[in-house]
């Protein structure tokens, strides 16, 4: 028992080397701050429909927030809970037509 104390006490913990790294621009930092003004987008159970739009508007450098991602999995026989895609204000047509094309598809 003493063995392994001694050598737990002399493993030192690896240098994070993430800590320096900030997110791509095209992610965003899914933060929304004070004076943003986020509007739905689109809602919908369909994970992977919400993925590609996502995906689709993260490409083009649209900023986006995923709301209810993992409510609306564990949920899925509640009606009411669903994934929403919420964008900046001034992104909004923008983005409308973005997902209007993916629709197309």
């Amino acid at each position: 028992m003493l063995t392994f104390f001694l050598v737990l006490r002399s493993l030192k913990p690896k240098e994070n080397t993430l800590s320096n790294i900030s997110p791509p621009k095209s992610q965003g930092t899914g933060a929304i701050h004070e004076g943003d003004e986020f509007v739905l987008l689109y809602s919908s159970k369909d994970i992977v429909r919400i993925t590609q739009i996502e995906n689709a508007l993260r490409v083009r450098d649209i900023e986006c927030i995923v709301l209810d991602r993992h409510g609306s999995v564990m949920m899925s026989f509640v009606p009411e809970i669903e994934m929403r895609i919420m964008v900046h204000q001034k992104d909004f047509d923008w983005s409308v037509q973005i997902m209007n094309k993916l629709m197309e598809q």
